[in-house]
């Protein structure tokens, strides 16, 4: 074997391993596919409402509580498609990528609050792998992420906050913009996750999540429970045609 075919060889070693680790940008943000996720009902009842533009954004969820109450989600979109804002009852995200579509910072404010949250983002091999809190220029807390080989996140930790997740094979409907932090990467359904938080007072939830499929490999519906109380929730999701 000559020097160039071994060379040619290890060249292409190397691109095939790398497809393998590196994920576009665009995974942050998957888009919704041919069918959008119109509805999600929790235990028999209306939970969330979703709404899109003509290019297929969410651009509004609308989570019901017991009796009247409800909370209103807000979207915007850049003229390449990319999230802007999320505006939520209680904060609002901005933010900003680079020119090739990264996330890079993301900026977080609360209402009637003059002070608001600075995160950077640090990229490697097309994953955030690291993020950095700053408030009034003070670096006050650091984000680490960790993927599984699909690209999906299964550890987001933080001081205060640790998630984790493990994932099936099948294709997640929509990212959730509504109840998850904005750079957690899930193109799989999660069956396993834990959140702690060493603030709470009470035993942080642990759940399992068992999903039926239709013939297109969407969820239709999810049982979830609660691995400490043994509590289920069934969540059924209803999709345009």
């Amino acid at each position: 074997m000559t020097k160039s075919t071994i060379t040619y060889l290890s060249l292409a070693i190397f691109l095939l391993c790398s497809c393998d680790v590196v994920d576009n940008p665009e995974d942050l943000f998957p888009n919704t596919g041919q069918r959008k996720l119109l509805e999600i009902w929790k235990d028999g009842q209306t939970w969330q409402k979703f709404t899109y533009n003509d290019k297929d954004n969410l651009i509004r969820s609308v989570v019901y509580y017991s009796g009247q109450d409800s909370s209103l989600f807000l979207f915007s979109y850049d003229e390449r498609d990319r999230l802007i804002t999320r505006e939520m009852p209680y904060q609002k995200d901005t933010l900003i990528y680079d020119e090739t579509g990264r996330l890079t910072t993301m900026i977080t404010s609360s209402p009637g609050s003059p002070r608001s949250e600075t995160t950077h983002y640090t990229w490697s091999k097309g994953r955030i792998t690291m993020g950095r809190v700053f408030l009034d220029g003070n670096l006050v807390n650091k984000i680490d992420f960790m993927y599984d080989s699909h690209g999906n996140t299964i550890r987001r930790k933080c001081q205060i906050t640790d998630r984790t997740f493990n994932y099936d094979g099948k294709r997640k409907p929509m990212k959730d913009l509504v109840h998850l932090p904005l750079d957690i990467i899930q193109k799989n359904n999660p069956v396993k996750s834990y959140y702690s938080n060493s603030l709470m007072s009470s035993f942080p939830p642990n759940y399992e999540h068992q999903y039926e499929y239709d013939s297109e490999g969407y969820p239709i519906r999810e049982t979830r429970t609660d691995t400490r109380t043994k509590l289920t929730t069934t969540l059924e999701y209803l999709y345009s045609e």
